[in-house]
């Protein structure tokens, strides 16, 4: 949500940049968890990378990688007062 927010940040992302991204993910490490509704949810980390995936029937119905610092890893969700500052409405 940051980035969306950010519009100082906009830059052009070169091709070999993804490709070296979608490379090192599928260096992540992978847990199962069964999901609260159908299907499996995964979890994905490596040491800068960090993802997951909604997964029913053999169909891929949601995924999502993130680059993040070391110091994100932590996983902690921000306070409310500080979500609150977020919001744009």
């Amino acid at each position: 949500m940051d980035a969306l927010l950010d519009k100082k940040r906009v830059r052009k992302v070169k091709q070999t940049d993804v490709e070296r991204f979608l490379r090192e993910i599928t260096e992540c490490q992978e847990q199962r968890y069964k999901s609260v509704g159908l299907g499996w949810d995964y979890r994905f980390e490596a040491p800068q990378k960090v993802g997951s995936a909604l997964v029913s029937d053999d169909t891929v119905i949601h995924m999502a990688f993130f680059a993040i610092e070391e110091a994100e890893k932590a996983g902690y969700m921000s306070s409310l007062s500080r979500r609150r500052g977020y919001r744009v409405n």
